[in-house]
């Protein structure tokens, strides 16, 4: 495991323990996961930033704790509100950056149908 994810592990582990395993967002219960890989579920504890991506206040706090632990329910769904708060401009060139859009994009002009994504 990388210097990287050893410490994102115990940022995690310290989170969940100070905010007694609940989410910042929604105070639901949420689960420390031992393996990666493989769809992630709704209540595994994620850190999150505590100022949104949008956030005029993002970076301005250099030594300051300022994350959180929350359910990976509530993770994506503040970054997709966030995601949807841009420009229209802006998010079709994030869309097109992410990982899973380059892979369809390049099924598709190699005359491959790409797989339909699932409905959570």
């Amino acid at each position: 495991m990388g210097r990287t994810n050893f410490r994102h592990k115990e940022q995690r582990k310290l989170l969940w323990r100070r905010q007694g395993g609940l989410c910042y967002w929604c105070k639901k219960p949420t689960r420390l996961l031992k393996t990666t890989g493989g769809p992630i579920p709704e209540d595994a504890a994620t850190i999150d930033h505590l100022d949104s991506r949008l956030s005029p206040e993002r970076g301005k706090h250099k030594g300051e704790w300022r994350h959180v632990m929350a359910c990976s329910k509530c993770n994506h769904e503040r970054a997709r509100a966030e995601d949807m708060a841009l420009p229209r401009e802006t998010q079709h060139e994030r869309s097109k950056r992410h990982p899973t859009n380059i892979m369809r994009a390049a099924l598709i002009d190699a005359g491959a149908e790409p797989p339909h994504e699932s409905q959570h």
